[in-house]
């Protein structure tokens, strides 16, 4: 069969590409919204449609509820979004990690919906009573944007396990890593861990050392990390407990996101010690060195992990210094107090 032939491309100045167009006209905030109709039935339904307060998670439901507003009789009382993190953030920094094979079509595409998230958080700090985030770092940035916005940092909680002791061998070492695969700052973490970090520990450490990665939907590229020689890729899995008592120590050499990383605040709720990048703890009130070790290039963050191999002792002080930190930060109660605080109102704060 003869290849088709190359036909010259329009100029991308002179006529845009369909897209873009279709990203100008009806960008892809507006997609997130069901149809009128679907709004007005599913108000219809409801057993009232008066409230004390309504709370939106993420842009998504809060764009939901502004068209719900304008299309159906509802008094939503007091109405708070949970932004989470910063999504405009998160979306600039996964620019710098995309593919270069993008092309530029897909790079102006991206930038108009970044542009459009930052236009819907501004109008989100107007038009809610409050917002949330859950790092003090995104409440400084967002109070920048909005500074008559009522803007809270509520941290994300995680439950406290029993405290089981590491089932870690002494003769090999295993390394953990836990995150949903189908997220880009995860997939590249993976990658980079064991292709970049992963044989520098190899060489220093005297023993095995195996890595396992743990989340659900991986795709093609994180399952063939499961070639390299000691590395595990499971996949979704039941349970994580048995991984986290299974491990000597847990990493998150996240490279570019936002928000915070549960999956640090659940490996020292497991009383594990953590290595993470400055970015990957971001958000955290952790203190490096006393409940958390952090690094940023390959080769101090495969020497932060070798200090702990090497050292079981400093491994179980850290581990439980990050358990200890939770308890008092994160843990459901206290979380659970500051959030109703702020569905009270003003005069509970």
């Amino acid at each position: 069969m003869l290849p088709a032939p190359e036909r010259p491309r329009p100029s991308l100045v002179n006529v845009p590409p369909f897209a873009i167009i279709a990203e100008l006209l009806e960008p892809t905030t507006a997609r997130m919204v069901p149809a009128d109709d679907l709004l007005q039935r599913a108000v219809a339904r409801l057993p009232v449609q008066e409230f004390a307060a309504t709370f939106c998670f993420r842009i998504r439901s809060g764009l939901v509820f502004r068209r719900l507003r304008q299309v159906a009789p509802l008094e939503p009382g007091r109405c708070i979004v949970d932004f989470d993190d910063i999504e405009s953030v998160v979306a600039l920094r996964s620019e710098s990690y995309a593919p270069k094979s993008r092309g530029f079509e897909q790079t102006v595409i991206d930038r108009l919906k970044i542009g459009k998230i930052r236009r819907v958080e501004k109008d989100f700090l107007a038009e809610f009573d409050d917002v949330l985030v859950c790092s003090e770092a995104d409440r400084r940035a967002l109070t920048d944007t909005g500074p008559r916005a009522r803007i809270h940092a509520i941290p994300n909680s995680v439950p406290i396990p029993s405290l089981v002791q590491s089932a870690g061998s002494s003769e090999r070492a295993n390394i953990l890593f836990v995150g949903t695969m189908t997220y880009g700052p995860n997939q590249d973490a993976a990658t980079w861990f064991c292709r970049a970090i992963l044989p520098r520990i190899r060489e220093g450490a005297g023993m095995p050392v195996d890595a396992t990665l743990v989340g659900f939907n991986p795709p093609p590229s994180i399952r063939q990390l499961a070639e390299m020689p000691g590395v595990v890729v499971t996949g979704g899995v039941d349970r994580v407990e048995p991984y986290y008592e299974a491990c000597d120590l847990v990493v998150a050499p996240i490279r570019y996101g936002g928000g915070t990383r549960i999956k640090i605040l659940e490996a020292m709720s497991h009383a594990r010690p953590v290595v993470s990048t400055t970015i990957g703890a971001e958000g955290l009130d952790v203190t490096p060195n006393a409940n958390i070790l952090m690094a940023d290039d390959e080769e101090s963050f495969a020497a932060a992990c070798l200090t702990l191999l090497r050292d079981p002792a400093r491994a179980a002080m850290l581990g439980l210094a990050g358990r200890r930190f939770v308890e008092e930060r994160y843990s459901a109660p206290v979380i659970a107090s500051a959030l109703a605080r702020v569905v009270a109102g003003p005069t509970s704060m």
